[in-house]
C-alpha cells in the first residue's frame, strides 16, 4: 500500500466492529465456561456434603455402605 492511498473510513469501522464483534465473543465463552466451572464445582461440593451428613448420622449404615463397597468391587472385575 502506497502512501497515497487512503483506506475508506467505512472500511476501517466495519473492521473494527469485526474485531469487536469476535472479542466479545470470545469473552462471552470464556465468561461461560468459567461459570460453568464453578455451578459444577458448587454443585459437587453440595452432594459430598450431604454424603457426609447421612454417613454420620442414625441409624448407622456401615454395614451396609461395606456390602455395596464390596458388590460394585466384585461386580467390576470383569469389565476391568
Amino acid at each position: 500500500m502506497s502512501q497515497n492511498q487512503v483506506i475508506p473510513k467505512k472500511g476501517i469501522r466495519l473492521y473494527i466492529q469485526k474485531i469487536a464483534d469476535s472479542m466479545d465473543s470470545i469473552y462471552d465463552q470464556i465468561v461461560t465456561s468459567i461459570s460453568s466451572a464453578i455451578l459444577n464445582i458448587g454443585e459437587i461440593s453440595v452432594f459430598a456434603i450431604s454424603s457426609l451428613k447421612l454417613l454420620f448420622t442414625k441409624p448407622y449404615r456401615y454395614n451396609e455402605v461395606i456390602k455395596h463397597m464390596e458388590f460394585i468391587g466384585n461386580q467390576s472385575v470383569g469389565i476391568i
